[in-house]
This record gives structure tokens, C-alpha cells and sequence, in this order.
């Protein structure tokens, strides 16, 4: 459930998409979704500890995002920082009113590019997916090379 954990007046200047100190994401996968993924066939349990220390590797350094940016960066920088990020499985209650099982990514970080969030998804899963280290991700960033991640995550999963 959402929890609320503090509350403060703001100034009529405050912006909430600048003023952020933070912004979170979750991108859920269903597990019993049965589409054909060439890149990432059959997402198993085994992957998850994998995919979660990828990410981890990311948490609190300042690091350059380019590589997982898409189009035009209209930003002045693509440094970003994640605080936090976590993968785990969650059950949630389907459409068919039935408990679905999904893996979950949850991202925490001060800014965002534009589909970085399914860029860093699809890209762990097929790093996770090949045996990738748990470092891979963060090299794919150092290489500030696009050529180096995988297609985005579909949108659905946002």
C-alpha cells in the first residue's frame, strides 16, 4: 500500500517536476505471460539475484546514463545518480482476478533520460539473461557506447 511519510507546505515557485529530490520507478514483467522474447526467453527465478546485484552495482555513484538515453539528449548533462534500486518477485492480483506472479524492478534516482528506465531493464535482462557479470551494466555505461545496450522494455511494464 502507499504510505505517507511527510507532508510540507511549498512556494508558489515550486515545480514538482524540477523541484524533485528524487523520482521513482517500478517496471513489473509478467511471469506467466507466455509472448516469445528472442532476446530474453523464459525469464526464470535464477535470474533474479543476478539482475538484482547488476543494478546494485549502479546505487550511489554518479554516472554517465548516455548509453541508455534515446534520441536527441536535450538535457545539458546525462549524469544520474541511483539511489536506490532493488529486483525482486511480487504477486499482484490480474485482470482474470487471479494472483499473477511479475518481477519487479524498483529504480530510485535523482533524474531520468528519456526511456532510460526500459533501456536499463531490457539491457539487465539481457546481460542477466547471457551470464553477464555483475559489473556488466555498469561497463555498458562507462562505454557511453548506445551500441553497447539492448532494445528498450516494452512500455506496458511501466
Amino acid at each position: 500500500g502507499l504510505r505517507i511519510t511527510n507532508v510540507e507546505q511549498v512556494g508558489p515557485d515550486f515545480h514538482p517536476s524540477f523541484g524533485a529530490s528524487s523520482r521513482s520507478y517500478v517496471y513489473l514483467i509478467d511471469l506467466e505471460d507466455d509472448t516469445d522474447d528472442k532476446e530474453t526467453p523464459g525469464i526464470t527465478r535464477d535470474l533474479v539475484p543476478r539482475l538484482d546485484r547488476m543494478l546494485r552495482e549502479l546505487e550511489g555513484k554518479e554516472l554517465d546514463y548516455f548509453a541508455v538515453s534515446h534520441g536527441k539528449v536535450k538535457t545539458q548533462t546525462t549524469l544520474c545518480t541511483l539511489y536506490h534500486s532493488k529486483v525482486s518477485i511480487v504477486e499482484y492480483m490480474g485482470g482474470d482476478e487471479h494472483k499473477r506472479q511479475a518481477l519487479c524492478f524498483e529504480l530510485v534516482g535523482n533524474r531520468f533520460l528519456r526511456r532510460m528506465v526500459r533501456l536499463l531493464v531490457g539491457t539487465a535482462l539481457r546481460e542477466a539473461y547471457r551470464g553477464g557479470e555483475d559489473d556488466s551494466l555498469k561497463h555498458i555505461l562507462l562505454s557511453k557506447d548506445r551500441r553497447e545496450r539492448s532494445r528498450a522494455a516494452p512500455p506496458d511494464g511501466l
